[in-house]
């Protein structure tokens, strides 16, 4: 970063580098900004009247985007006047969208399609899981995230060298449900959360995320023509402290198909202790509904 600094500077560029401290360094204390609780250097540019923040020692990040840890409070300007730019994590918003639907039962495995645009940052670590490995182990990864047994076809990832954008996951899928009397099905699969990230009983510090998210889930099933829908869960629609978080969960049943959207949305990335008890709560409802299924019976 040192070098790209010298070398949009050699270019004419307004250039200085940044020191900042990653988030499994710590904070710096403002009033005191001591050099040595930085440990971390990027490149911050002043191009068309606006301000560009650059790390070259990451090759799969693209032009302005910088690693999730950076974003821990306010980094510094090498210069006389050590300006301080804010690198909060409430100003980085991700948006995830997956679509998936199922359509007929055959042999006792149900067919599907898969597309997922996830966030930004996810996209960084599948370039980087991609560039390490191969794409093979990544969706051999994606196929034990689901419950039981399936098998991908036809998978691909789109616009992995368009390092601006996030990547699109997409591929082909054979669930096995059986032929039994009733079937159970998870219309969230493998993107349910498991389990609530938030496990201790109470917390002393802030809890802080990599980022504002809002990751948005749509289904579409087609009802077996040998069975009929015997349960379905119920919608649900809750909000995290007014306007600061939003958890919706709407499923209905239209003919022989069945729908489902869902949504998850947090406003910001940072919560005070205070808030750590209700957002607790919030996160066990979302597992609590996320694990319910749908309940089909075969036709007598």
């Amino acid at each position: 970063n040192m070098l790209l600094v010298a070398m949009l500077r050699k270019a004419g560029i307004s250039t200085y580098p940044l020191l900042l401290s990653t988030r499994d360094n710590g904070y710096v204390f403002q009033d005191y900004p001591l050099y040595t609780h930085f440990n971390y250097v990027i490149a911050g540019a002043y191009l068309n009247d606006g301000f560009v923040t650059l790390d070259a020692s990451q090759p799969l990040l693209g032009f302005g985007k910088l690693p999730a840890a950076c974003y821990n409070g306010i980094a510094r300007e090498v210069s006389e006047l050590a300006t301080p730019v804010v690198l909060a994590a409430d100003s980085l918003k991700e948006q995830k969208f997956t679509s998936v639907m199922l359509s007929k039962l055959e042999n006792g495995a149900i067919a599907g399609t898969f597309q997922q645009r996830p966030t930004y940052l996810e996209s960084y670590n599948i370039r980087r899981q991609v560039t390490e490995e191969n794409p093979d182990s990544y969706f051999k990864k994606v196929a034990k995230s689901y419950t039981g047994t399936l098998s991908l076809e036809q998978e691909d990832i789109e616009d992995l060298k368009k390092l601006e954008s996030p990547v699109m996951v997409k591929y082909n899928f054979k669930m096995e449900v059986g032929n039994g009397d009733v079937l159970y099905i998870n219309p969230l699969l493998g993107e349910a959360y498991k389990s609530n990230p938030f496990k201790s009983m109470e917390r002393k510090f802030p809890v802080e995320m990599n980022a504002v998210f809002d990751e948005l889930y749509s289904f579409n099933m087609e009802v077996p023509e040998e069975y009929t829908v015997d349960e379905l869960p119920k919608p649900a629609i809750a909000n995290y402290n007014a306007n600061e978080g939003l958890f919706q969960y709407l499923i209905q049943q239209q003919g022989s198909h069945i729908q489902l959207r869902c949504r998850i949305k947090l406003a910001k990335a940072t919560f005070d202790p205070s808030d750590y008890t209700s957002l607790r709560d919030f996160f066990d409802l979302i597992v609590k509904k996320e694990s319910e299924q749908i309940v089909l019976k075969r036709k007598k």
